[in-house]
């Protein structure tokens, strides 16, 4: 498993203090940047020289190593949980060791593994950490991201210093969104705003996907939701090509079960929770592709 040396921690806790202290300052004379500067004398740190990436190359391309996904939005009741624990199971199917790390208060993500493991489908390459503070959202992510692996972040869905930690620390961010104008707004408060307040501060790209959730055939056609639809295509944030509908399978997930563990699994939630994972995999890959 390989380590970057605390790089992405010290550099994700300055990034905290940004957030904290200014948002939307002139660059000549933003006091976030000054107290960026000092947290990192504080930790005794220079940001040249950090190696980032989770990438090696495989013949003449580049594959995904290993993803650090968060799933981040400033907003509560979007689907972000649902969307975690589809992207899990995936992930688990297809070999990838999982980390959760559980940076929610509400600790959706860490109910969910107790419940797995109590109903007998928790895999053994399935780990959870739960994460209170940046901190420890920060090194858990750095620890855990090693071949073959895939780190799930569960942020909180409010605009906090742990929401902020989980984007410093992540290859891509999934961004959950439903046809309601206030999430709509909060989804492009993360795209436009603090993602690139962390791309700033870390040097390095930070790509995002918009991926749809608990979508029905109203959603699709109702011409009343057709400006929020234009609204979220003007964004410029790629759209994933599947989206999660409003399915039984996804609310069954919470009592203890994957995707694929029930007797009889849903076909078609499989299917589009594997077209998403492979929609932020394209995403992934095309984004570092362009920054090689």
């Amino acid at each position: 498993m390989r380590q970057r040396g605390g790089c992405r921690i010290k550099r994700g806790l300055a990034a905290v203090a940004r957030r904290d202290l200014g948002q939307s300052c002139p660059e000549h004379h933003c006091p976030v940047r000054m107290i960026a500067h000092k947290l990192t004398l504080h930790f005794g740190f220079s940001y040249d020289n950090c190696r980032a990436g989770g990438w090696h190359k495989s013949g003449s391309s580049k594959v995904p190593r290993a993803m650090i996904i968060s799933a981040a939005i400033a907003k509560g009741g979007t689907g972000k949980s649902t969307l975690l624990r589809a992207l899990a199971s995936v992930a688990l199917k297809r070999g990838y060791a999982v980390t959760l790390i559980d940076g929610d208060v509400r600790q959706n993500m860490s109910r969910w593994a107790q419940m797995l493991k109590e109903a007998g489908n928790r895999p053994e390459t399935l780990q959870l950490v739960s994460a209170t503070t940046p901190r420890e959202i920060l090194e858990a992510a750095e620890l855990h991201n090693g071949d073959r692996s895939v780190v799930l972040i569960d942020t909180e869905g409010t605009t906090n210093d742990n929401l902020m930690a989980g984007l410093f620390a992540s290859d891509i961010v999934v961004v959950p969104i439903f046809f309601a104008l206030d999430d709509v707004t909060a989804a492009i408060q993360i795209t436009d705003h603090y993602i690139p307040l962390a791309v700033e501060t870390r040097g390095r790209p930070l790509p995002a996907v918009f991926v749809l959730t608990k979508q029905t055939i109203i959603d699709a056609k109702a011409r009343a939701l057709s400006e929020l639809r234009a609204i979220i295509q003007a964004n410029g944030t790629p759209i994933a090509d599947h989206a999660l509908h409003n399915r039984v399978a996804y609310r069954d997930l919470q009592s203890g079960q994957t995707l694929y563990s029930p007797d009889q699994p849903d076909a078609k939630a499989i299917a589009e929770s594997e077209g998403v994972f492979d929609d932020v995999l394209k995403t992934f890959t095309e984004a570092m592709r362009q920054a090689a």
